[in-house]
């Protein structure tokens, strides 16, 4: 049960939730030693925004191609801001207790 609805989650890999992503569709992800709806952390849902993209993103990588300054870490489009988000996931929430690596989910 998440935000009181009643889900069921099927793990995928990085590749396959970078595709669903990119389609315009919620990820789940989780650290690697917890279950999707444990006690102790539930799944973090993460849902594309294209306007994100083009406001912020897509200037900023513009800018930097232009003057000459070193690219972002990621590219201006909705598979390099899943990658941002899954990498500011691991970042926050990688330790040996909940895992080290990012299990992937998504809504069946």
């Amino acid at each position: 049960m998440m935000y009181g609805e009643h889900i069921t989650l099927k793990q995928i890999s990085r590749q396959a939730a970078r595709k669903l992503y990119a389609s315009g569709q919620t990820v789940y992800l989780q650290s690697s030693n917890m279950m999707p709806f444990g006690v102790w952390q539930n799944a973090c849902d993460i849902t594309p925004d294209q306007q994100h993209v083009d406001e912020c993103d897509k200037p900023h990588y513009d800018f930097c191609v232009k003057n000459g300054y070193e690219l972002p870490c990621h590219t201006p489009d909705l598979a390099g801001q899943f990658d941002a988000q899954s990498n500011s996931f691991g970042y926050y929430n990688h330790d040996n207790e909940r895992g080290r690596y990012t299990t992937y989910f998504k809504k069946i």
